[in-house]
């Protein structure tokens, strides 16, 4: 079967109304994904849905409670002020404290004594 070929304005409306028909198949089938997981939900976990409504309707709801009212605080008598420490000159330094000293030590005897290494002789004479 050979199709009748269209003009640009019939072909764009033929792309236009696809595009609906592919946006309604993806609409259509996201519902039924919906749908069977809330049925798989409802099978599985009856009670699923009601904890999830109890834990969001405490989370949302606030009660508020009123405190009951208290006898005010007697007000205490000021206490006299507590004498001022005394003030150090300032800019002084502090006591000095303990000196550090070395302790005399030497290094320990290698354990392992190795002979000294001569340098191979040299092939050249330098001038090259």
């Amino acid at each position: 079967m050979v199709l009748p070929d269209r003009s640009p304005l019939a072909r764009a409306a033929l792309t236009r109304s696809s595009r609906w028909v592919r946006g309604g198949a993806v609409v259509l089938v996201g519902a039924i994904h919906v749908i069977l997981v809330l049925i798989l939900v409802r099978a599985f976990a009856p009670d699923l849905a009601g904890s999830v409504t109890d834990t969001v309707r405490r989370t949302v709801l606030v009660t508020f409670v009123a405190q009951p009212e208290r006898e005010p605080e007697p007000v205490r008598p000021l206490s006299p002020r507590p004498r001022p420490l005394p003030v150090a000159k300032q800019g002084a330094a502090a006591p000095a404290g303990k000196q550090a000293r070395a302790r005399p030590l030497a290094a320990p005897e290698p354990a392992l004594v190795l002979a000294p290494t001569q340098a191979p002789p040299v092939a050249g004479e330098g001038a090259e």
